[in-house]
């Protein structure tokens, strides 16, 4: 569908295994939701972009690049699904961590999760008590993971959705 490699050659990654390892969260799984809808946005932008379709090689029927642009696509729309649906009190995390830089330090992202710095009225929708149970709750839903030198970083799938950068790698499209 993609051909084999993300790019020319194998330094771009095999497509089998680069459109699950993108849309993973913190905890390795997939929703299937996300994984359908990242070739949905990849096509849709194929078909909008007709010189994308007369360039596509004899065995491919999406462009790699139209691929991982809509990985960024996908982030959005798995945020607001889960803000819309089960976990509105994210929609606060999300403002305040705003064109943040991941990799993070911990004691710098537990300042963001800190219970006194949400609005009174929001408080009491949170997970939990203390910074640490917050963290602990976004651990547990896959939002967050904790790198093996103690840094905070946050999956692609959840990454754009919100709004936040990583330094390195390439550009996407959009």
């Amino acid at each position: 569908m993609i051909g084999r490699y993300m790019g020319k050659d194998a330094k771009r990654g095999f497509s089998y295994t680069w459109v699950p390892n993108h849309l993973q969260d913190a905890n390795g799984e997939v929703a299937p939701r996300a994984f359908l809808k990242c070739f949905a946005f990849a096509a849709e932008e194929m078909l909008r972009h007709k010189t994308d379709v007369e360039s596509l090689e004899e065995e491919r029927v999406l462009l790699p690049t139209r691929l991982q642009g809509a990985v960024a696509h996908v982030s959005v729309d798995r945020v607001q699904e889960l803000t819309l649906e089960e976990y509105q009190w994210l929609q606060n995390l999300i403002r305040r961590l705003k064109n943040k830089t991941m990799l993070m330090d911990l004691d710098e992202f537990l300042t963001y999760l800190v219970p006194q710095n949400w609005p009174e009225t929001e408080r009491e929708r949170l997970p939990g008590k203390t910074d640490h149970e917050i963290l602990e709750c976004l651990e547990t839903l896959g939002i967050v993971i904790r790198t093996t030198d103690g840094r905070i970083n946050i999956p692609e799938i959840y990454l754009h959705g919100f709004g936040l950068k990583r330094k390195g790698g390439i550009k996407r499209p959009k």
